[in-house]
C-alpha cells in the first residue's frame, strides 16, 4: 500500500480528524494490471473516538462483473464516548462509472443493548443446552508413542527384508 498523502484537519462541527489517501495493488502484479488495484482510497479517522474510522472509500476493480466501481461509506457512532467505539450505522454508496444508472446503497444499523456481559452467557447451560462432559481418557500419550514405535519397527523390518532380497 502506498500512502499518497495524510493530513489532520478540523471539520465544520469542530471535530479533529485524520485523513489518509492511498492506492494499493497486489504484490507481484504488473503495475498496469487494473484488476489488482484499489485506487483513490481514503480513510478518515477521529482521534477523539480512539481513532475510530468515520469514512472510507475508493475506486475498486470488481472481478465478479469485470468493471470498476466507486464506493464510499460513512460510519456513525453513538454519542457515548466513554466506551469502545462500535458503529451504530454504516451507510455505503456504490456507483459504477461504466453504467451511469446503477447505484447501490446499503445501510446497516446495530444497537448495543448492554455494556456488561455476564459470565453465565459463555456457558451452554445458559441457553438450555447440556454442557459437554470431558472425562479423563483411559489411555494417555503413551499409547500413541507405543503405536508409533511399533510402526517404526515394522517399517524397519520391512525395509531390511526388502534390502536383503535385492542383494
Amino acid at each position: 500500500m502506498r500512502v499518497a498523502n495524510q493530513m489532520a484537519s478540523t471539520t465544520e462541527d469542530c471535530w479533529n480528524v485524520a485523513f489518509f489517501r492511498f492506492s494499493s495493488r497486489i504484490a507481484g502484479a504488473h503495475p498496469k494490471d487494473i484488476r489488482c488495484r484499489f485506487s483513490n482510497g481514503f480513510l478518515v479517522s477521529d482521534p477523539q473516538r480512539n481513532w475510530a474510522l468515520t469514512n472510507y472509500g475508493g475506486t475498486v476493480y470488481s472481478n465478479i462483473n469485470k468493471s470498476t466501481f466507486k464506493t464510499e461509506a460513512v460510519l456513525e457512532y453513538p454519542d457515548d464516548r466513554s466506551s469502545f467505539p462500535i458503529p451504530s450505522r454504516r451507510t455505503q454508496h456504490k456507483t459504477w462509472p461504466d453504467d451511469k444508472g446503477t447505484v447501490l446503497e446499503k445501510e446497516l444499523t446495530s444497537k448495543n443493548v448492554t455494556n456488561k456481559v455476564s459470565k453465565e452467557e459463555f456457558y451452554l447451560r445458559y441457553y438450555g443446552l447440556p454442557e459437554p462432559k470431558f472425562g479423563r481418557r483411559w489411555y494417555g500419550n503413551w499409547v500413541w508413542i507405543l503405536l508409533l514405535m511399533i510402526g517404526a519397527i515394522g517399517l524397519g523390518v520391512f525395509l531390511r527384508k526388502r534390502r536383503l532380497r535385492m542383494l
